[in-house]
């Protein structure tokens, strides 16, 4: 695969997480009629799991790996992944929406994007470029618009809940890109990591503090709701955000996963009846136009610095050419 197919590849799959990922807030919301927070967290994680197993039935090939790492470091280093991507992060999130509400815990959980890139540089040593940093201030922009971010009035545990989460999938997205590739890490097996850390964290816990939530109280729609986190949103998006981080800078993923808030603001929305008033259809604006600034105009501009780098070693290549001749 050729890097700019590779690279578009990148751009498709963290578009789709993205989108998956937006959804959670409001599919959390509905789960938690019928749920606790952790009975929530702990069956996406189980179900989850459930749906990687089939789909490795049907083609187990994708768990193919080479083993010319050691055992330990890489088991080790899939097992973390998995408790910041999902211990950490699917019990936060499902607190947070609990406590602070769904638009408002999007927006605090969903600061991940920001800070993976503010510690790329420490963690990967991967700067972002003025494009790609101007985007993401435009488009972190339009999240504070969209959420009518006011703290005053929200639960102060949910927001640190959600903070927390944050700094945890920030670090979860980041040592992604470090290690999937230079340890061979299968796209599958990070994903189960996270189902089943995520599982492991919050069943023991949900049975421990409320046994009766593990059982819906609200019908059909909440198991349902579950069902959508552990599929779509849970097996096929983390699946889809790894392969993504892989073949993009960190920069560039964290501005379309910035379109995280916006998916569930908007569902919020049209599903919830949170109305959206004209600043926050400006800030779904500057979303949208800081991610096209950070993604499709940052590449562009990349691909003509390379192409012009290109033609000047071919001018210097041909000049050295003529004066040996």
């Amino acid at each position: 695969m050729s890097d700019s197919s590779r690279e578009r590849a990148g751009v498709v799959l963290t578009f789709a997480a993205s989108l998956l990922w937006g959804t959670s807030w409001v599919a959390t919301g509905f789960a938690l009629r019928g749920f606790s927070p952790l009975a929530v967290a702990g069956w996406r994680g189980l179900v989850g799991v459930a749906f990687i197993a089939v789909y490795l039935a049907l083609d187990p090939t994708r768990l193919a790996a080479d083993h010319d790492r050691p055992r330990v470091p890489r088991v080790a280093r899939v097992v973390l992944l998995g408790l910041l991507g999902g211990g950490a992060f699917q019990v936060g999130m499902a607190y947070a929406v609990d406590l602070a509400g769904a638009t408002l815990a999007a927006f605090v959980a969903g600061l991940y994007p920001i800070l993976v890139a503010a510690g790329a540089g420490l963690v990967l040593g991967e700067r972002p470029g003025r494009y790609v940093a101007g985007g993401l201030a435009v488009a972190f922009g339009g999240v504070v618009l969209l959420a009518g971010f006011d703290p005053t009035g929200a639960s102060p545990a949910g927001l640190a809940i959600g903070l927390a989460a944050a700094a945890a999938f920030a670090a979860y997205l980041l040592l992604t890109r470090r290690w999937a590739a230079a340890w061979r890490l299968p796209t599958p097996v990070i994903a189960t990591s996270v189902m089943a850390m995520s599982a492991l964290v919050a069943l023991p816990l949900a049975w421990l503090a409320d046994p009766a939530g593990l059982v819906s109280d609200g019908g059909m729609g909440p198991v349902l709701a579950i069902l959508w986190l552990a599929g779509p949103v849970g097996a096929v998006a983390q699946a889809a955000a790894v392969a993504g981080v892989r073949r993009l800078p960190s920069d560039r993923s964290a501005a379309i996963f910035l379109l995280n808030p916006l998916t569930a603001a908007l569902l919020a929305a049209a599903l919830l009846g949170e109305r959206l008033g004209p600043l926050q259809v400006l800030g779904c604006g500057l979303v949208l136009a800081g991610v096209a600034l950070a993604t499709v105009l940052a590449a562009r501009v990349t691909r003509a610095a390379a192409a012009t780098r290109a033609a000047g070693l071919r001018q210097v290549e041909s000049a050295a050419a003529r004066r040996i001749l």
